[in-house]
C-alpha cells in the first residue's frame, strides 16, 4: 500500500438520520497530526490465512504520512507531496510513483484526515448503515484507472475513523482497524527526523 496521485472524491449522498459522517467525524487541526495504531488483515486468494501486520501511523493533513509497521515484517513507509520512500538505515529511499498502491495510500490518508465527505471527486459515496455509536458509509470509484484494481473502500467510525476495508477487483482485501487514536501538536508529534521526512 502506497500513495502520491491526487484523488478527488464527490459526495452523491445526503446523511440524516442517527449519528452520520458529517455529524460525528472529526478533522485533523492545522498543525496537528493524528497518531493511531492499526492492525491490518490482508486477504489473499492464494493463501488460506490472512497476513496480519501491526503498527503506528501519524498523519500529518496536507503534508503526508508515516506508516511504521512493527510486526511482522518491520518497515517504515513515507508518503508525502514528493513521491512514496521507504526508510532504510534512517534515510529515505524512493521506491515509486503514481502506482496503484500511490493511490491507495493518498485516498487513505483523506479517509483518515476526515476530509473525504467534503465536496471532493471521484467516488459514489453510499450510506451503508449508521445508529447513535457508529455510521459505516462505502466509497465505490468512478475513475476507471482506479476500478481496475479497487471496487470499494468500506469505512467504519464515529469520531473517528474506526476500520477501513480495502476490496480489490481480483478478489483479494485488506480490512484495517485503527485504535488508540490521538491528535497531538505537531512539534509533539513529530521528531525532527519526522518532520525532515515529510518536508523534503
Amino acid at each position: 500500500m502506497r500513495a502520491i496521485f491526487a484523488i478527488l472524491f464527490s459526495v452523491l449522498s445526503i446523511f440524516s438520520v442517527d449519528a452520520s459522517p458529517q455529524d460525528t467525524l472529526k478533522t485533523v487541526p492545522k498543525d496537528s497530526v493524528l497518531i493511531t495504531s492499526f492492525t491490518q488483515n490482508r486477504h489473499l486468494s492464494s493463501i488460506p490465512t490472512p497476513l496480519i501486520s501491526t503498527g503506528t501511523l501519524k498523519l500529518w493533513p496536507q503534508k503526508g504520512l508515516i506508516w511504521a509497521t512493527e510486526h511482522s515484517f518491520p518497515s517504515t513507509l513515507i508518503i508525502s507531496k514528493s513521491g512514496l520512500y521507504q526508510i532504510e538505515n534512517g534515510q529515505p529511499k524512493v521506491l515509486e510513483k503514481a502506482t496503484q498502491s500511490d493511490m491507495v495510500f493518498k485516498i487513505l490518508s483523506a479517509i483518515l484526515a476526515g476530509n473525504f465527505l467534503k465536496g471532493l471527486e471521484g467516488f459514489d459515496i453510499t450510506l451503508v448503515s449508521q445508529d447513535k455509536s457508529q455510521w459505516h458509509v462505502k466509497l465505490a470509484p468512478q475513475n476507471s484507472q482506479i476500478k481496475n484494481f479497487i471496487t470499494a473502500f468500506s469505512i467504519q467510525g464515529h469520531e473517528q475513523i474506526q476500520r477501513i476495508t480495502i476490496c480489490r477487483a481480483n478478489g483479494d482485501y485488506d480490512d484495517i482497524v485503527f485504535t488508540n487514536h490521538k491528535i497531538a501538536p505537531l512539534k509533539k508529534a513529530l521528531s525532527s527526523q519526522e518532520l525532515r521526512w515529510l518536508n523534503d
